[in-house]
């Protein structure tokens, strides 16, 4: 009987490092994917006021409230969610870019 010594996955060695492959330089990289603008200040309390707006009617859902108050309270939320969603948008449009971001 004859023993096959053909090796297994354990035994497999990477191959050297090649000299010809060229990194990419991390500066032309961020010319290609600049950074995201910040945020419009008015966003974040936009989304939070959406928030208190939906709890609120949820509550006077659940609690049995005036139905005038949650008709209030969920177009208000709705009208918060279209807020920040228009603060969040950008102010210039570029007619080359995607959106897409890495």
């Amino acid at each position: 009987m004859t023993s096959n010594n053909l090796g297994g996955p354990r035994d497999w060695s990477p191959p050297e490092i090649d000299e010809d492959f060229e990194s990419i330089d991390p500066d032309l990289l961020a010319e290609f994917n600049p950074p995201a603008p910040p945020a419009h200040p008015l966003q974040r309390w936009a989304w939070i006021a959406t928030a208190i707006c939906l709890l609120g009617g949820i509550l006077s859902w659940l609690l049995h409230g005036p139905g005038w108050l949650r008709g209030v309270l969920f177009v208000g939320a709705v009208m918060c969610a279209v807020v920040a969603v228009m603060a969040s948008a950008p102010h210039s449009r570029d007619i080359d870019d995607d959106g897409a971001r890495l």
